[in-house]
């Protein structure tokens, strides 16, 4: 049966499902652009689970709901549920409860040509033959995906008139690579944003010279290399090293890595993505992540991986020589010291396929998808043919390679732009023209700087693919995960996209100096260091501090934290690094002289892993499964 999330109530679905008992019961996400939030009706939005409603009062009716389901089993059938702090934390309490088993997945469901699969990760099973005919394999796609809005973490499936029947993909903005933020000077760190994030709670210290970030927690590390970490617990809030002598803090989106002055690694956080399992010894140099694994460069350029298998926990090459490593959502690339590329992880998402020979110089991913830069600016790309991993631009002369969750767009020596991958988000609708200078992206549609500070979008209408400012003089751009804000010469802002998440809203004025965001929200730094936020306010688009000297910003996936200078004495700092690797990991290292950079890459650095690309209607009569 199908229902509508904006009329039917829990017990108006309840009343029409045919009598029970069932062996068990799916629910299938279905979905458009406009509708994100992930609920099963439009009033049903539970709150917070971990924090503003531990006794999980406001979820009586979905409790209810699932018992009088009349059935053990319970299927939630969509992409990354299990990303969601308040949906894991209520899940374990809802199967306590109830005595019935609800499971969910943790990455992409849909086809495996499109990176997707019908595993639900809470419990290992393969629901492909228990609600689909074999008709599911004409089904080229992947899941409407989307972890809700304030913590809500349920189903909302449309059924009405001529858009009943099909499922399209929103990427799943939950998941995203964070930043490791090292600023001169010793700091205070202030918070805002959504409390299960990391919105409150920051360390009382005042001698913190560096953040880092999962989805959900902070880490701060002080200069004796001490490490404080601080909101959800099981993603990396808490169980930080307690000894010192850390450099450096690598995330995946559930866990820290922490590399120490000796090359050792220490890990906390989800077990399953990293959190565990690293390697002992000592003499490793860098460490790269993608959704749920981390690789790390060992003595004479030797790989150690270690989380999630699936997403390249396991398999890294063996040998040495190994000079940089990149990543998709789910797997690796590795350059070799004669610019191969050994890939692994994966194989939807860039796991295989890479290309033979030598002479590449870069690497850059979607979020299912790999391209190579060559010497003479080729590009070879492999992974996921719908997100990029096919249609690479022929010729050379290419610079640089940027991407949305599921799309490409290449810069050449002239300044003009090639785009490909999935089409509606950016694959297609670039500029024509010379003289771009940079090129920034969300989860959905890119923007680019061209003569004169001028600014064209391209991609999906609601992420800012449409609606850029039409004037000049803008220096860099900044992105949430579904809007823009361009800052002017004169420290202006100018925002455009999702309007709640940051397309308006922007504060008036001049003199503003880098920009921010989270997946939802945006903050500003004004002169004298004052913070203007804007967006999403459950998620720091409001509660910025008050007052001024604050020297930079940083954020998880819903929430802010800011350095407040108290003293420019610091022990020296290592030098900016930045791993090229638009998915991720990014690495940038935020000094005083290189603030200018954060309009853009701090802003691109909130993308991450799995952004799937929508997908066209497709009548699901043909491949659900009538079964009790």
């Amino acid at each position: 049966m199908t229902f509508d999330y904006e009329g039917d109530t829990l017990p108006v679905i309840l009343a029409r499902l045919p009598p029970g008992p069932f062996e068990s019961v799916g629910i299938i996400q279905d979905g458009t652009n406009r509708m994100r939030e992930y609920r099963i009706v439009a009033n049903q939005q539970p709150a917070d689970v971990s924090s503003e409603n531990p006794d999980m009062s406001t979820w009586a009716d979905v409790r209810t709901f699932l018992a009088d389901l009349q059935t053990p089993v319970v299927d939630f059938i969509s992409c990354m549920l299990l990303s969601n702090p308040s949906f894991a934390t209520a899940m374990t309490r809802l199967e306590a409860d109830l005595g019935i088993d609800l499971r969910a997945s943790r990455d992409r469901t849909g086809n495996l040509a499109a990176g997707g699969n019908w595993i639900q990760e809470s419990d290992g099973v393969d629901i492909k033959g228990l609600y689909f005919t074999d008709a599911i394999a004409a089904y080229n796609h992947l899941l409407f995906s989307f972890v809700g809005i304030n913590n809500s973490p349920f189903l909302n499936v449309k059924a009405d008139g001529s858009n009943a029947d099909w499922c399209m993909v929103t990427p799943a903005k939950e998941v995203l690579k964070p930043l490791f933020l090292s600023v001169p000077g010793l700091h205070s760190i202030s918070v805002w944003g959504n409390s299960t994030y990391g919105g409150t709670d920051a360390p009382s210290g005042t001698e913190y010279t560096a953040i880092a970030s999962t989805v959900a927690a902070f880490a701060a590390l002080e200069p004796n290399g001490s490490i404080s970490a601080w909101g959800y617990s099981f993603y990396g809030g808490t169980g930080a090293p307690s000894d010192t002598g850390y450099t450096d803090i690598t995330s995946t989106i559930y866990a820290f890595a922490a590399l120490g002055q000796n090359g050792s690694i220490s890990a906390w956080g989800d077990y399953n993505a990293g959190g565990t399992g690293a390697p002992s010894g000592t003499g490793y140099t860098a460490i790269a992540s993608t959704v749920d694994a981390f690789a790390a460069l060992g003595p004479n350029g030797s790989i150690s991986a270690w989380g999630d298998s699936d997403s390249g926990g396991t398999g890294a090459p063996s040998g040495t020589g190994f000079t940089a490593i990149a990543s998709s959502g789910t797997a690796f690339a590795a350059l070799g010291l004669d610019k191969s590329i050994s890939a692994w992880g994966d194989s939807n998402a860039g796991g295989t396929g890479a290309p033979s020979g030598t002479g590449y110089t870069a690497i850059a991913s979607s979020g299912t998808a790999f391209a190579a830069l060559g010497l003479d600016g080729s590009i070879s790309a492999w992974g996921a043919p719908l997100t990029g991993g096919t249609g690479a631009p022929s010729g050379t002369g290419y610079t640089a390679i940027v991407s949305t969750g599921t799309a490409f767009a290449a810069l050449g020596l002239d300044g003009s732009i090639s785009g490909w991958g999935f089409f509606a988000f950016g694959g297609t609708g670039a500029p024509s023209g010379t003289g771009y200078t940079a090129i920034a992206s969300n989860d959905a549609a890119f923007s680019a700087l061209g003569p004169n500070g001028s600014i064209s979008a391209w991609g999906a209408p609601d992420y800012g693919g449409t609606g850029a400012p039409s004037d000049t003089g803008y220096t860099a751009i900044a992105s949430s995960g579904y809007a823009f804000s361009a800052l002017g010469q004169n420290g202006s802002i100018s925002p455009w996209g999702e309007s709640r998440y940051g397309g308006t809203g922007a504060p008036s004025g001049t003199g503003y100096t880098t920009i921010t965001s989270n997946l939802y929200a945006f903050a500003a730094l004004g002169p004298n260091g004052s913070i203007s936020a804007w967006g999403d306010p459950a998620d720091g688009g409001t509660g910025a501090p008050s007052g001024t000297g604050f020297a930079a910003i940083a954020s998880s996936g819903r929430a802010f934290a800011a350095f407040n200078r108290t003293s420019l004495s610091v022990p020296s700092i290592p030098p900016i690094t930045v791993n090229d690797s638009p998915c991720c990991p990014y690495i940038v290292r935020i000094t005083e002289t290189n603030t200018e950079r954060t309009g853009h890459i701090v802003g691109n650095l909130l993308r991450q892993g799995i952004r799937d690309g929508r997908q066209p209607h497709m009548d699901a009569s043909t491949w659900i499964r009538s079964r009790k």
